[in-house]
């Protein structure tokens, strides 16, 4: 997904006025839709920069500037503030310092320290007093400001949101203008009893079906000089089709056809792909039929949780040639290589991050409980997934198979049981001599030995293991597997273990 999108012509055409100089209203309230409300977030630094920048632009029109002059400019310094409660709202002190910060307030002479409104306001005149009349046209735009909560905070007498609200009748040598920005009515934030009026209320309404395809289409995840980009309109409208009943968010839809478009796309984008799909309808709305309906699980996994996204679709995208795009399989010559080339150890740890990615917690103890390596436990025959038939119990929905929706996080200490476990059953040495306490304290000291966390460190370097929790994080350290079920099977038959029966499907 780029990281400057285009700013769509709804928001710069009702947005832009409000935000270019002079910026002669103290107070205004922006209340987007709720699906607008993170495009919006994310378009901000570029909106301001474009309203700061409006004197060298052409005043929009009902359909604003075009797409390709409404990316992001390098902002002034100085002219105005972007700041989120949600980051900085944690104190009054926080808070104002960023917005110091922004307005260039820290320069020589006025310091940045946070000393008081009395202090701010007169730091704020001084500096004025030295600029032009541009400089002195200020904007602060406020983002979520419904997170601005408490006595110290919100919008209560002497709260910062009230302070904020009243910024700009404090000064009489500075143009200030407050924006706050919330997808919370205004009913619901404003104070009784209020210490200020009731400021203009500017409402962004959901976009519609064509505004929202526009979008898309504006910020596509291949250039518009491909010749692949003339199946990129049909699959945006498929993708709306299906998807907005669930997602109305334009930004939600983007991150769904950026990480759809692949999977829909591949067989023609694979080297002989009109070769092999010589077969394909002529028209374009066939090919787009025919190519939709390929990829159908792979939409339904996608628009299931567009939050796991682009993990979900790895295993779509691994598909190689017209006929394999579920397929799961690589080749034989690299799941050999990927046996053969590893340590015994690093085998073992690949194996339980695979089955601890891909199987519940809950079932641990039934498969890697010491009574299954001792004897005492059963295997699981076969693996799949239960399916839903129309005689089946009332309610029942069939699930998506976890190997369908991707691997899972897991922590540390969970990968180190099973990969004991897995060790205390397959790896055993075949000495009589070896009593079965002896086994246990040795698989013990394997499992808190400092070159077992020197592989899995290995492995994530290797992209083996995905590490999902913050590097520098030392406690609860979260990882996920990169293996996919045909690696997994074939390294497990390595090491004579039988993955298969120790998969618990979406039981």
């Amino acid at each position: 997904m780029s990281s400057s999108p285009a700013v769509p012509p709804p928001l710069s055409s009702l947005l832009l006025p409000y935000l270019s100089p002079p910026h002669l209203v103290p107070f205004l309230f922006f209340h987007p839709h709720l699906s607008i409300q993170p495009l919006l977030s994310l378009l901000l630094p570029s909106l301001l920069a474009l309203g700061s920048s409006a004197s060298s632009l052409s005043s929009p029109g009902m359909d604003g500037p075009s797409p390709s002059s409404t990316r992001a400019q390098p902002p002034p310094r100085g002219s105005f503030a972007l700041v989120d409660a949600i980051e900085f709202g944690g104190s009054t002190k926080g808070f104002m310092e960023e917005v110091m910060r922004q307005w260039g307030m820290n320069k020589a002479g006025t310091g940045r320290k946070w000393l008081g409104w009395e202090a701010f306001v007169k730091d704020l005149e001084e500096m004025d007093d030295k600029g032009d009349q541009q400089q002195r046209s200020r904007l602060l735009v406020v983002d979520r400001v419904e997170k601005l909560r408490g006595p110290s905070l919100g919008f209560g007498p002497g709260g910062l949101a009230s302070s904020l609200a009243s910024l700009g009748t404090m000064t009489s040598k500075s143009l200030l203008t407050i924006v706050f920005l919330s997808p919370t009515p205004w009913d619901s934030l404003r104070p009784i009893p209020s210490t200020f009026p009731d400021p203009p209320i500017v409402s962004i309404p959901a976009f519609s079906p064509q505004e929202t395809v526009t979008y898309l289409l504006s910020n596509p995840p291949l250039p518009p000089t491909s010749p692949l980009f003339t199946h990129y309109q049909p699959f945006l409208t498929h993708l709306y089709s299906i998807a907005s009943p669930y997602h109305l968010s334009p930004l939600v839809l983007l991150r769904l056809a950026h990480s759809l478009w692949p999977v829909y796309i591949a067989p023609l984008s694979q080297p002989n792909g009109p070769h092999q799909l010589a077969h394909l309808p002529s028209t374009k709305e066939g090919i787009a039929l025919h190519l939709s309906q390929r990829c159908r699980e792979a939409f339904q996994v996608a628009i299931s949780d567009p939050t796991a996204l682009p993990g979900s679709l790895d295993q779509f995208r691994r598909a190689e040639g017209a006929a394999g795009i579920v397929g799961l399989a690589k080749s034989k010559q690299q799941q050999d290589s990927l046996t053969t080339n590893l340590p015994r150890m690093a085998k073992f740890l690949l194996i339980a991050a695979f089955l601890a990615s891909y199987n519940p917690p809950r079932k641990d103890l039934m498969f890697f409980g010491r009574g299954r390596w001792e004897g005492g436990g059963k295997k699981k025959k076969g693996g799949g997934t239960r399916k839903a038939t129309s005689g089946g119990r009332k309610g029942t929905v069939a699930k998506i198979p976890q190997t369908i929706l991707g691997p899972k996080p897991f922590p540390l200490d969970r990968l180190i049981a099973i990969f004991g476990s897995l060790l205390a059953e397959h790896d055993r040495p075949d000495s009589s001599a070896l009593r079965d306490e002896q086994w246990e304290e040795e698989v013990g000291e394997i499992m808190a030995s400092v070159s077992v966390r020197a592989l899995i460190s290995n492995l994530v370097g290797l992209h083996l293991l995905q590490r999902t929790s913050p590097p520098d994080r030392l406690d609860g350290i979260m990882l996920k597997s990169e293996l996919g079920w045909e690696e997994a099977v074939a390294l497990g038959r390595g090491l004579k273990i039988r993955v298969e029966d120790w998969w618990a499907g979406d039981d």
